[in-house]
């Protein structure tokens, strides 16, 4: 029988988990594992942190007066953390608060940034108060680069207006 221990023999059995000192030797600690995600669900001791935060917009054109909200999404969507904070580069032309609500205050330019608490994932959205982008001249100063963009988008010499070509002007 395999089963028997041979007579007088002592057996060594380890139940526990309780650090086993060994001769000038740090005593053994069970490591911690954390365990794989069960049906794509993560178990309760594992931190899931934030890859990236996203606005619903870029770009945002307000008159004085005039109110937004921003949307934004956080991936994944089962991130451990989803707190944020909202900030305007100048509040005294657009104010936001903290659900992303813009309110214009007077004619400029604001950038509205999202950020993880952790400062480590941010979003950025151009906000233009007055003068609507859609309607602006676009100047260029080198002229070069002027012929290279008429002859791309096919318009003569004269007035470049951003409805006329639709595209987005960056800073």
């Amino acid at each position: 029988m395999d089963d028997e221990q041979p007579q007088g023999q002592p057996v060594l059995q380890i139940i526990s988990t309780i650090p086993v000192p060994v001769a000038n030797t740090s005593p053994i600690t069970p490591t911690t594992i954390n365990p794989a995600p069960i049906n794509n669900v993560p178990q309760t001791n594992t931190t899931i942190n934030v890859t990236s935060i996203e606005l619903s917009k870029t770009y945002d054109n307000l008159n004085v007066n005039d109110t937004d909200t921003l949307l934004f999404s956080i991936d994944p969507e089962i991130s451990s953390n989803k707190q944020i904070k909202w900030t305007s580069s100048f509040p005294d032309i657009v104010s936001v608060d903290n659900n992303g609500k813009l309110v214009a205050l007077k004619d400029g330019i604001s950038v509205i940034t999202i950020q993880t608490l952790d400062g480590c994932k941010i979003s950025n959205c151009i906000v233009t108060v007055g003068r609507s982008l859609n309607d602006a001249t676009i100047i260029f100063k080198d002229n070069n680069l002027e012929n290279i963009v008429r002859n791309a988008i096919k318009k003569p010499p004269g007035d470049l207006k951003n409805t006329l070509i639709n595209c987005n002007i960056s800073y």
